[in-house]
């Protein structure tokens, strides 16, 4: 008698998992999204109370370059081991799994809120992604997680951090789990990243936190000359997003050249920082959001805005300071943008926005994560012409970045040697050394002396 095979039930072990996973790290998304919320909130509104209160004075930022000693000495010197306070710290502690002390949260939370204050050229995200990382590491260990959850919650919590701060939930959690690896994103953590951004971003806001909005309503009409105008705009934006980068690390440079305390370094940085506000504007310090709105409404600003602001961001951070650079970047990328315009005859608030998002991408490697951000900030038909613009200046911006921490595994064009797997700070790009420490300029002029030099000996 022939057999009849009969399939078994289904078996839904599988299915069991993924919902009870699912379950797990939804609970533990909104723990870290309220707790997150909650602390970049509060520190959000004493931000915006100190720079009301201090802004008030003409000379509010004569203080810097006390303010940049004491801060460097803190930073040095109080709870040595806790120095989790900047964005590229943060990444490297995600990649080795270091755990986070409460010291940390709380550098995190006051040395920012001094240094901006006081006039510094640094950023709101960065204080906020710091405590995240800080808040999920001290969930995780309270919770006795596993080393991969770990990580995992600190992701969660960087990216909640984000979206707190900018109030733009669905790109703050891209980008903390985009920023760690250029050219990839950690899908497995990244529905508990967008639960718990959404989640921080409301209890930020209930907090009474009111989120920079741009006041732009730019409705582009497609057309074959505007198209071509977004895509020479991203290879302009990808231009400056390298001279960004490479001004702030041959500064970086610099100052680990200086032999000098760095009590010196500090002071010395606030003196150049009190010159900018007064010789330049004082638009180039602080957060720059109210230079930003202007930009956008008005369109006009110097030139070489951009790049003054660039010089504000790097004297502040090397000299000491504590802050974000995605911040400034916004002010740099508008900036950009508009001069861009300007010299086109194109519609300067349109320009000013798609530089916004495209230097962001291209000076942090996160071109997914300021997409959505365009979008979220300035509408679908605006971003979508930013996203391309973004992506251009993504690729040509190169293997290099604001973040050194960031780990490779994307090579962005062919002929390129690269060493993948390894962080932008240790990677080989046409075998050129590990941990670039000679100046940029000093390459260029070796390479002029040697080309003069085998032109004289031609001509004889």
């Amino acid at each position: 008698m022939k057999q009849i095979l009969i399939p078994d039930t289904a078996d839904i072990s599988e299915e069991y998992t993924l919902i009870r996973e699912v379950t797990r790290w939804t609970f533990f998304a909104i723990i870290v999204g309220i707790v997150v919320g909650l602390l970049v909130g509060l520190f959000l509104l004493a931000l915006e109370w100190t720079i009301t209160k201090l802004y008030a004075y003409q000379y509010y930022f004569l203080a810097l370059p006390i303010i940049l000693v004491i801060i460097s000495w803190g930073e040095r010197n109080l709870w040595k081991l806790h120095n989790i306070t900047s964005t590229d710290r943060v990444i490297r502690a995600i990649h080795h799994n270091l755990k986070v002390g409460w010291q940390s949260i709380i550098k995190s939370f006051i040395f920012p809120l001094i240094t901006i204050s006081g006039g510094g050229a640094t950023g709101k995200e960065a204080p906020a992604a710091d405590m995240g990382a800080g808040i999920g590491s001290l969930i995780a260990r309270l919770f006795r997680l596993s080393d991969a959850d770990h990580k995992k919650l600190m992701i969660c919590g960087v990216s909640a951090g984000f979206s707190a701060a900018f109030g733009t939930p669905l790109a703050g959690a891209i980008f903390g789990t985009e920023v760690l690896f250029v050219g990839n994103i950690w899908y497995e953590v990244l529905l508990p990243s967008i639960i718990a951004g959404i989640v921080a971003f409301h209890v930020s806001a209930l907090l009474g936190v009111e989120f920079f909005r741009p006041p732009i309503f730019v409705h582009p009409v497609f057309s074959e000359q505007f198209f071509l105008f977004v895509i020479l705009g991203g290879i302009v934006f990808g231009i400056i997003s390298f001279i960004v980068v490479e001004t702030y690390n041959e500064l970086g440079i610099l100052y680990r050249r200086w032999n000098a305390p760095h009590s010196i370094k500090a002071f010395f940085s606030g003196l150049a920082l009190i010159i900018i506000g007064i010789a330049l504007s004082r638009d180039y310090l602080g957060l720059g959001f109210e230079q930003i709105k202007t930009i956008l409404i008005v369109g006009s600003t110097p030139l070489l805005a951009f790049y003054f602001k660039t010089l504000a961001m790097a004297l502040t951070v090397h000299g000491g300071g504590s802050g974000g650079l995605v911040t400034p970047l916004f002010f740099i990328g508008a900036a950009a943008g508009s001069a861009f315009a300007q010299l086109f005859g194109l519609d300067p608030a349109t320009f000013a926005a798609i530089g916004m998002i495209s230097v962001l991408a291209g000076a942090t490697n996160t071109p997914i994560a300021s997409s959505v951000l365009g979008v979220e900030l300035f509408g679908m038909e605006l971003g979508t012409y930013a996203t391309v613009s973004a992506l251009i200046a993504f690729l040509l911006t190169g293997h290099r970045s604001l973040f050194p921490s960031q780990k490779m595994t994307i090579v962005k064009a062919k002929g390129i040697k690269l060493q993948k797997g390894e962080t932008i700070g240790k990677t080989y790009v046409k075998g050129t050394v590990i941990h670039r420490e000679e100046l940029l300029i000093s390459k260029i002029y070796r390479q002029v002396k040697r080309l003069y030099l085998s032109k004289v000996k031609k001509e004889r």
